[in-house]
């Protein structure tokens, strides 16, 4: 399989989104009280942010307000990257918005989840 010219932004790209989706995770997290609240959210959390982000059709033949609203999942910034990087041949700085938005996505989610996180024990 071809990665692109840049296989090492390709992986860079990965380890944003990683961190976006783990930050994320750990935001809904920090709410949930039980194991079966948990797998009562991971399927339909899964099943919207993947399609509205690009991940079962292009984002590009949803109309315009889809495309806007897809932006909020981290699975867009993924296929935008990943798509310049392995069918344009682009570079890591072809890729610098698909690149911080996560980040910066990741940020303020694993602050959020620091501030609101309780450890507890049954």
């Amino acid at each position: 399989m071809e990665l692109g010219r840049d296989p090492i932004a390709l992986v860079v790209l990965i380890v944003a989104y990683t961190l976006a989706i783990t930050a994320l995770s750990f935001v809904v997290g920090s709410r949930i009280q039980n194991p079966v609240q948990a797998s009562s959210l991971a399927l339909p959390t899964t099943l919207t942010l993947a399609p509205l982000g690009g991940a079962w059709w292009p984002i590009e033949i949803t109309p315009p307000f889809m495309q806007t609203l897809g932006r909020i999942s981290p699975v867009a910034w993924l296929m935008d990257g990943s798509a310049t990087l392995i069918y344009d041949g682009g570079r890591i700085v072809d890729i610098w918005l698909p690149l911080v938005v996560p980040l910066a996505l990741a940020l303020v989610a694993f602050l959020i989840a620091i501030r609101r996180f309780r450890y507890h024990v049954d």
